[in-house]
């Protein structure tokens, strides 16, 4: 899944997006999932420096959850995924990973999304 960049008017259609790509890592299907964490790995390169904090924050809680996902090709599609989301704003991925930490069963990749961060 490849994205076209959002050069024009970039907020306003990562706004239209985004919402469509979070209801698909709740689909059923595991490898529907794994796409999808791919997609946004790559959606994220198109966000702007200015980009809504407050909807990144929405965005990246929406994804700390599929991070303790039982289904390891899940879990590490979603790591990957944040990691990319390092690059948008680090402090607030960092600020996230620390919440989802205390919360998730396997807080490894908390930790590794913390030290990359």
């Amino acid at each position: 899944m490849t994205f076209i960049s959002v050069a024009r008017k970039p907020d306003e259609l990562i706004r239209k997006i985004y919402p469509e790509l979070m209801k698909r890592m709740d689909d059923s299907n595991d490898a529907i999932r794994v796409e999808t964490a791919g997609a946004w790995e790559q959606f994220f390169q198109s966000f702007p420096p200015s980009f809504d904090p407050g909807q990144m924050e929405w965005i990246l809680r929406g994804l700390f959850v599929h991070l303790d996902d039982s289904d390891l090709k899940v879990a590490t599609a979603v790591q990957n995924c944040i990691l990319a989301a390092c690059d948008v704003d680090p402090v607030l991925v960092e600020s996230v990973a620390l919440e989802a930490k205390e919360k998730h069963r396997t807080t490894a990749r908390c930790q590794n999304v913390i030290d990359v961060a």
